[in-house]
């Protein structure tokens, strides 16, 4: 995969270069390394080691609609490494002021899709010194939510049985309802058979006087 991700690689201009670049790339199921040339390298070595140490925990890469992510127990979590752009608000000689991103030569290796966590390479530690940790905070993730959907799986086959019993005690209640209904019919039946066949008990009476 790295192999692959170094043919593939596109170097990437500028924020607006690398957002396009990030488009393209999953159309292609490339690991998701956006950086320019002087961190290109550089990036290449720590998803190498980030990988080995990966599948080293029972981790393993996805794609999933060219979004990559790192897979563990069936849950997944999507990944990037890229070059961190910083938010800069440049003022022109007019007084216009307008908002840039200005690359930094540090890596950033993020995590999830809409709820990001991210790690940057400082002063004092290398981003690779925080693969392990980078490791530690997927692991729990995806153990975290394993244990959200067993007890969701749970908690829907409990709603399931309540519905089933409820179903049941309708179904109890339809068929008391129509013994019920049923009954009162018989019972104007029978009364009107009742009084049937005592009016023609009379008229007979009546025919014999």
């Amino acid at each position: 995969m790295v192999t692959k991700a170094k043919k593939e690689l596109n170097i990437t201009k500028s924020y607006i270069d690398a957002v396009g670049r990030m488009k393209w790339d999953r159309q292609k199921n490339v690991l998701p390394i956006h950086t320019n040339q002087n961190l290109q390298k550089r990036a290449l070595n720590f998803m190498n080691i980030f990988l080995l140490n990966m599948e080293k925990r029972g981790m393993k890469i996805e794609f999933d609609y060219g979004r990559c992510k790192v897979e563990l127990y069936n849950q997944t979590i999507e990944i990037n490494l890229r070059q961190k752009y910083h938010r800069v608000r440049i003022t022109d000689d007019a007084g216009w002021s307008r908002q840039e991103f200005v690359k930094s030569n540090k890596l950033e290796f993020l995590t999830g899709y809409h709820a990001k966590k991210g790690w940057l390479n400082t002063k004092k530690i290398k981003i690779e010194e925080r693969i392990p940790n980078i490791l530690d905070y997927i692991e729990k993730d995806l153990t975290y939510w394993i244990d959200v959907r067993k007890r969701q799986a749970e908690q829907k086959k409990i709603e399931e049985i309540e519905l089933q019993e409820h179903q049941k005690i309708e179904r109890l209640h339809k068929i008391e309802e129509e013994k019920t209904v049923q009954l009162f019919t018989d019972t104007k039946n029978w009364q009107r058979a009742e009084l049937l066949r005592k009016f023609m008990d009379a008229k007979k009476e009546n025919e014999i006087i």
